[in-house]
């Protein structure tokens, strides 16, 4: 139950940090931090250089999810049927936006947007700012895949075997 830093020429052990349960989601690093989703309900954000605790954040159930940081924002989502945006220096919350179920999949930040998707087999799209709905389109089966965007476009797998593809 820890997030290691390695030194990526020799591999050796930098720092670890012991987290209360499993971790799921990968870290992402930005700004000297480390943002990493687990199984204890938290977001925690660690400091790059020596692993100390600089602050968690708290959801109503395990964090699958792959944080994405973007204009000093965390955008994570959570097996509590919600996507969270975060304050990436205190950690504190900006907005959160309801689901019709779980999420696994990883958010996505391009050009203002956040794209999400969820158990409910809905790709969400939303606002980076404030969480304000934009749109959503409903597959076959749930989307535990993350988006990816370029070119304008947003794509994304589903478990009904189809990778569908929307402009962004």
């Amino acid at each position: 139950f820890k997030v290691y830093c390695l030194n990526a020429s020799d591999g050796s052990l930098i720092w670890s940090y012991q987290i209360g349960r499993e971790i799921w989601s990968s870290p992402a690093v930005a700004d000297g931090k480390v943002f990493v989703g687990s199984n204890d309900f938290k977001v925690h954000c660690l400091n790059a250089s020596d692993g100390s605790l600089i602050w968690s954040y708290q959801t109503g159930d395990d964090v699958f999810s792959f944080p994405a940081v973007a204009d000093g924002k965390v955008f994570v989502g959570s097996r509590d049927f919600k996507v969270y945006c975060l304050n990436a220096s205190d950690g504190s919350l900006i907005w959160s936006y309801q689901t019709g179920d779980d999420i696994w999949s990883s958010p996505a930040v391009a050009d203002g947007k956040v794209f999400v998707g969820s158990r409910d087999c809905k790709v969400y799209c939303l606002s980076a700012s404030d969480g304000s709905f934009i749109w959503s389109y409903e597959a076959e089966e749930w989307l535990r895949s993350s988006p990816a965007v370029a070119d304008g476009k947003v794509f994304v797998g589903s478990n009904d075997g189809k990778v569908y593809c929307f402009g962004s």
